[in-house]
């Protein structure tokens, strides 16, 4: 199979089974703007309550305010919950669309396809690539369109109405983590594409002796397919292993850039503080926005490994 595939004609295919549920996705999209929306002002109600009410000891105006606070907590809890179950029942009704849908395929093939293909693969594909296109139709959709929202809204706020130094050194961060994500998911799609084909030949392997078990038994040939099952198995924990070490290298170094940014942060707004350039609730909104900034950009990050991982499921699929 080509590892070079076009993905424009996948996202085409995959369009047509995302359209009947439009509404569904705009609500969950309408719901995570909410939350977004929730997540921005959150720092600033608490920047508010250290500046306006806890540094002049009004109690009252401070319960009050945390009272909004907690309030919003909650909406944002619901809108969330409600968010992630409408996305999911989505999209494992779209999979089991594909899944049908597939079989149906299948069933009206002729009979040197089936020469061709063994009974594992074909069960590998339609149930376990199908399952992997899931992601596309949940976090990527939504996800994609709700951290890009929620990070051009922070820089506006921290940019704007607080400090422009700040938000400048938080962004200079942006480009080197999405340009390593580019770059990664590059790296790791034909990797991932390759794993998907081991599973299919592990599961196609078993599927095979488990058919022919009487004929093994009977020339006694349990050693030799027990030691090609080795084999295969190993081929597949080994492009396993890749992948898993490429993934958690590639997030270890995300948190690391992470660190740095709070570093950055911590010690400038420390010395505006200090210079009487920034009050104390300020800085202590730039810490707090330093876990809400890099939070979408992890999601980005990680959302398009998924996205790597979904595709290469779709591309078996649709194969």
């Amino acid at each position: 199979m080509d590892k070079k595939v076009s993905k424009l004609p996948l996202i085409k295919r995959l369009k047509v089974w995302v359209n009947p549920h439009y509404k569904s996705f705009l609500i969950c999209i309408l719901l995570m703007l909410i939350v977004n929306i929730i997540n921005i002002v959150g720092p600033i109600i608490i920047q508010v309550a250290v500046d306006d009410y806890i540094k002049p000891a009004d109690f009252k105006g401070l319960l009050a305010i945390m009272s909004i606070y907690l309030i919003s907590l909650i909406i944002g809890f619901i809108c969330n919950y409600s968010e992630l179950v409408i996305l999911e029942t989505t999209g494992q009704s779209i999979i089991a669309e594909i899944k049908k849908f597939a079989f149906k395929h299948i069933l009206s093939l002729n009979m040197s396809f089936f020469d061709k293909n063994t009974t594992g693969t074909l069960v590998s594909r339609v149930e376990n690539d199908s399952n992997a296109m899931l992601v596309l139709f949940t976090t990527v959709i939504t996800q994609l369109i709700g951290n890009s929202i929620m990070l051009i809204g922070i820089m506006c706020v921290m940019y704007f109405k607080y400090s422009s130094k700040l938000a400048l050194i938080l962004a200079s961060f942006i480009p080197l983590m999405l340009i390593g994500a580019v770059l990664f998911g590059k790296f790791i799609a034909p990797k991932l594409i390759a794993s998907r084909k081991y599973v299919a030949d592990v599961n196609s392997y078993v599927t095979e002796i488990f058919q022919g078990i009487s004929i093994i038994q009977i020339f006694g040939q349990e050693q030799r397919v027990l030691d090609e099952l080795k084999v295969r198995s190993q081929r597949k924990y080994e492009a396993d292993r890749f992948v898993t070490i490429m993934f958690n290298t590639f997030f270890n170094v995300f948190f690391f850039v992470n660190i740095l940014g709070t570093y950055a942060v911590l010690t400038t707004g420390s010395q505006l503080f200090l210079d009487g350039k920034m009050t104390y609730g300020a800085v202590v909104l730039f810490v707090n926005f330093i876990g809400v900034f890099f939070m979408p950009i992890f999601q980005l990050s990680g959302q398009f490994s998924e996205f790597q991982r979904g595709f290469s499921g779709a591309i078996r699929v649709f194969d």
